[in-house]
């Protein structure tokens, strides 16, 4: 089952308020295998420019190509992720924009891309009754591992996989880029507990979060397939996700 929730957008660096009922959201995903669609978290003039000044600063460096999985974790980089990713041994094509040490961003990404992880770690750290520091490792030693991901037009897409429920819990997914304007096709699926499927491209866009078990099987459907694939383009479909390494 899809939920949605809706909110008034908030500037990427306020801080963010958690639900009253945020246990009851989490209770939902957890036991029934719920798929939430928060709307409107957060401003999308701002989310456009941070993306673009996301994109432009790492056109300028060199980038890898490689199997998604066995990233250095302390690092931040470019990389273009295809084949069969090492973890989910699942086909993937998509870029992969790894922010795992904020300190050493230029300042003009440096203030909006920590805003915007900071309430994301918000939201997940609320949802998981857990207290893991944005930054650094954490009490089990794992950490953060902060990406922005890119899935270009003419094939980006992520097949089927799932991840360990521990200690990842639940996932969130942020949409950064507009449907109808930087891409037409392509989103999230899941699949329910009782095998129904769930497709949120009438649902997810720009600003909006998706909040799952991290457990369920899930996918990304290919974007605007029938589009010449330029690797080199910045439009496609965009999206933050972070997990627990």
């Amino acid at each position: 089952m899809l939920k949605t929730l809706h909110n008034t957008p908030i500037p990427i660096t306020a801080t963010l308020t958690l639900p009253a009922d945020i246990n009851t959201i989490a209770a939902d995903i957890m036991q029934n295998g719920t798929v939430y669609c928060a709307k409107n978290c957060f401003a999308p003039t701002e989310i456009d420019s941070l993306r673009t000044r996301i994109f432009r600063h790492f056109a300028a460096q060199p980038h890898t190509v490689k199997n998604y999985g066995g990233e250095n974790w302390k690092a931040n980089y470019h990389g273009i992720e295809k084949g069969v990713s090492l973890g989910q041994k699942s086909l993937h094509y998509f870029h992969s924009y790894v922010f795992d040490d904020l300190d050493a961003l230029p300042q003009s990404l440096h203030g909006d891309v920590k805003g915007l992880f900071t309430n994301l770690t918000t939201i997940y750290n609320g949802l998981t009754q857990s207290s893991r520091p944005l930054i650094g490792p954490h009490h089990d030693g794992r950490r953060f591992h902060l990406q922005v991901v890119q899935y270009p037009r003419g094939g980006g897409m992520f097949a089927a996989h799932t991840h360990p429920l521990e200690p990842f819990r639940m996932s969130l997914i942020l949409g950064l880029s507009k449907r109808g304007r930087d891409f037409n096709e392509g989103a999230a699926g899941f699949e329910s507990p009782d095998g129904t499927i769930i497709d949120t491209a009438g649902t997810h866009d720009i600003g909006d979060l998706l909040i799952f078990r991290v457990d369920q099987k899930h996918w990304v459907t290919p974007c605007d397939l029938k589009h010449p694939l330029d690797p080199a383009a910045q439009d496609g479909r965009w999206v933050a996700i972070m997990g627990v390494y």
